[in-house]
Order: structure tokens, then sequence, then C-alpha cells
């Protein structure tokens, strides 16, 4: 997420687009449900190969066999017996021309689904708790006697400013107490299937790239990984929410702000010197292989908001992450990002054309679209009118891979004064707006400090607090949701 003062470009929120090999619209709508939801299935279809073993079983029986085979995910059932198969993501189906038989997959949790392309991502940022940022909860006792010299810098900054004695006690108790059980319950609660989740570098506790024996990562709080394993491991698996992992804050900083954690406020390291990409990569790495099994898991954005780095590097290293998490055979979602200024279709980096499907296989590209930096002296109702249409014409240009609006809001700036009926058509608007997207969205972000009670009109940070005042209803993306009247 960008500092709120620093920022003087639009960011593009974009929609999870789902591969051009998976399934399409159409597709989602023509499935049938079966054993009490765990299964999709439909009519003269096949999923070919990946067979694990076969049976012969009734056709409405064959669903109920998948799901009692260790390992079965998806099935083909012809001429009286069932074909069990697995694979990392469910196949590309194939249509039988009046060959009969049926064709369907477990839907034991959410995210095989969103990487099939039946269920788009309906999400939101766990900002600001994995990796700190203190304008979005600036009253909370880690940031006592930190000087805003210091915490407008980022975390690093303020281990150095806190220390070990004093700062590590303070970020477990952060980590423990700014998500919990409850708020991932009340995001399922309220329709959301998704979760993005900002970490840093040096969560891993290691750096096998560091050939000035730095040890950068030792300057941070130790310990984060138990929370985010708690998270992937149990509490997302629990509420069937789908977890993205985005590397929010690189080795070296990708764009100096203070939710990348520089080491140096305002400078970008992160493409100047070969250990911070090498590092990097180890990131994305170990995430894809430590959740590679864990059925919450949807996969890795590999950067957030790059800025002044070298375009050529980037897109280097976006493919030698592709190639080393695909070789292990893992096919978990890869995210790129571009250069923040381009978040758009025809820029001079050609981000449309870049590791194309069907070559590349789930890869999505993100955007983050802020109707708030370079929109100062617009009004409310030119935001939610000019500005979202602005949104929904870069969308219906685009021609490359799939799109995620991984970062959005419903924040404006001080020109633009809203009531709370028209913060909700804002909101609505932006929301329809992205339903264009094949992939979907995550708002940023689950909660923000702010006035209690929230002051007519604003509160545009704060997803939590927008649905429980009903200023966002998730009827807009359930229609089931009975959460607002």
């Amino acid at each position: 997420m960008r500092t709120m003062i620093s920022k003087i470009l639009v960011c593009i929120l974009v929609p999870f687009v789902v591969l051009s090999i998976m399934f399409d619209p159409a597709d989602a709508q023509a499935w049938n449900d079966g054993d009490g939801g765990k299964v999709k299935w439909q009519y003269d279809c096949d999923f070919p190969g990946n067979d694990i073993g076969n049976q012969r079983v009734p056709g409405d029986q064959c669903g109920g066999l998948c799901i009692n085979t260790n390992g079965c995910n998806h099935f083909s059932h012809f001429n009286g017996i069932c074909y069990l198969k697995k694979a990392s993501s469910i196949p590309p189906r194939k249509q039988t021309s009046g060959g009969g038989g049926l064709c369907g997959f477990l839907t034991d949790h959410v995210q095989h689904a969103i990487r099939a392309g039946l269920v788009p991502v309906r999400g939101v940022n766990l900002g600001g708790w994995l990796v700190v940022e203190n304008w979005i909860n600036s009253k909370d006792p880690l940031w006592d006697g930190v000087p805003s010299t210091v915490s407008s810098g980022g975390e690093m900054q303020t281990m150095r400013y806190l220390g070990h004695e004093v700062g590590d006690a303070r970020f477990r108790t952060h980590w423990d107490t700014f998500v919990t059980e409850e708020d991932i319950a009340s995001i399922a609660r309220n329709s959301l299937n998704t979760v993005r989740v900002p970490i840093g570098w040096w969560i891993l506790g290691y750096d096998t790239h560091d050939p000035s024996n730095q040890q950068g990562y030792k300057t941070f709080a130790p310990g984060g990984l138990y929370f985010l394993d708690r998270l992937v491991q149990e509490w997302a698996i629990k509420y069937n929410v789908a977890v993205l992992i985005g590397i929010h804050a690189a080795k070296g900083s990708q764009n100096g702000n203070d939710h990348s954690s520089p080491s140096d406020p305002g400078q970008v390291y992160w493409s100047q010197y070969p250990e911070n990409i090498d590092n990097t990569l180890e990131v994305a790495r170990f995430f894809a292989s430590r959740y590679r099994n864990t059925p919450s898991f949807l996969g890795v954005e590999l950067l957030n908001e790059p800025t002044s780095v070298d375009v050529a590097k980037l897109k280097d290293y976006y493919l030698r992450a592709y190639d080393a998490i695909r070789t292990t055979g893992n096919d978990c979602i890869l995210v790129t990002s571009p250069i923040l200024r381009e978040q758009n279709a025809g820029t001079s980096s050609d981000w449309e054309n870049f590791m194309p499907s069907p070559a590349y296989t789930n890869m999505w590209h993100d955007w983050h679209k802020y109707l708030i930096w370079g929109y100062e002296g617009k009004t409310a109702d030119w935001i939610m009118k000019e500005g979202v249409a602005l949104i929904a014409a870069d969308i219906a240009a685009w021609t490359g891979a799939p799109l995620v609006m991984g970062e959005w809001c419903v924040a404006a700036p001080g020109s633009a004064v809203f009531t709370d009926v028209t913060l909700k058509q804002y909101a609505y608007n932006m929301i329809t707006t992205m339903e264009a997207m094949k992939g979907g969205w995550t708002m940023w972000t689950w909660k923000q400090e702010g006035k209690n009670p929230r002051p007519d009109g604003q509160g545009g940070w704060s997803m939590k607090d927008l649905i429980n005042d009903c200023i966002m209803d998730p009827k807009w993306w359930n229609n089931t949701s009975t959460v607002c009247p």
C-alpha cells in the first residue's frame, strides 16, 4: 500500500484475471452442484489424463468416490467407470460431442474453484499486519514513543529505533492482535473469498544472497512466519478463504516507500544489486514450496508496486521466478506487477505481450487503481462517475494476461466531499466496473484506524467499517447475503 502523503500517481487496482487456458464464464455458469456442494459436474465432458485410478460405479457416485480417494481432485465417468484424477490445478475440460459421460471436480476449498476460473476473487488486503504502516494503526502501542520521522520510514527504521529488547515483544503482540481468527471469520461471513497478505523479505529469517554479510534481516523482529502459518494452514482452511501472498517489501526496496521498508527511505536499490533480486526469487520460491499442498494457498504476487527499477531486470526476475516454481510441478497462481506508472494498455514496456498464455500458465497481472493522487481538485461527482469511467476504459483496452485489481479503495482527494449516500454509490460503481475483470479484486484494506463513529462520507480505506455500516453491501458480490437489509 502506498504512503498516503507520498503518492502522486494513480494506482491501478486490478482484478485477478483468470488464465485463458482456464474455464470461461460460460463454462462457470454450466456446472452443477453435487455431494452437498463439494463437487461441480457436467454432462458430455472429459478431463483427459492425470489418472490415478478407476473403479466401476454409477455416475452419481463418481464425485463421492473422488472425495474419499486420497489425492483425487477431479474425475471423469464413461461407460460405467469412474476415472479418478489428480493435478495441481483443474485442467481445461474437453467437450465430448454427444459422447455421453460426465466430468467434475472437487470444491472442498474455494481456492481450487478460483484457480479453475469458476469463481472470481472477491477479497481484501490484510494491510498493516506483517508489513506495518503507521498511518493504518497509528494508535497501536507498537508505535508508542516512536517519532513520526522514524515511523514514516517503515518497519526497518522503526526496529532500528526500538531495538530488539523493546521491538520484538511489540511486534509479536501486534501480529497476534491486529489480525485475529475473528477477522477471518468476519471476512468469510461477508462473502469475501480471498485475503491478499503483504509480507516482507525478512520473514524467512535467513538470507542466502548476502555477499557483503550485512545480515539485514536480523534488524527486524523475528517470528512473523508463525502468524502467517496460522493464517494459511489453520484459519483460512477453516473459514474457506483463499490466500494470496504478496511480496510487498523486497530486499533493497522496489519503490522506496514505507510499505517496502527501505534501508534508506526514498531510495530504491532492488535492481541495482543482483543479490537483492536473487533474494526476492528465494522468497517467492520459499512460499510456493512451503504452502504448495495447503488447500487455502492460491499463489504469490511476485513484487508489489515496483517504481524506479530496471524494467529488463524486473521482467527477467519474473521469468526466473516462473521457471523456478514451475519446474517443481507447482502450478499456483503467480502475479506480475508492472512499473507503477505503466498500469494501463499500450505502455512502452509492452506488458500486454509479456509472458502470454498458453506458453505461461496461471499468470495474472496486477493493477492498483486509486482515484486519489493526481486527482486533486476533482469533485465527488466527478470521482464516482468520470473517474470510474476512466478505470473502465483502461480495463476494456487491455489485451494482455488476466488482470487482478490487487488494491483499490473509496478514499478520495480532499476536494471530493462525499456523504454516506454518495460514498455508497462510489463503492457500487467501482465494484460493478471491476466485474469486467475475470480474476476479481481485493480492496485495500480490511481495517484502518479511524474515528468512531465513522464520520459521514468518510472511512474509505476500511472495508470492515464500510461493510459494518452497509456503505458496502455484500449482496453486490453475493446476492444471497443477508448482512445488510
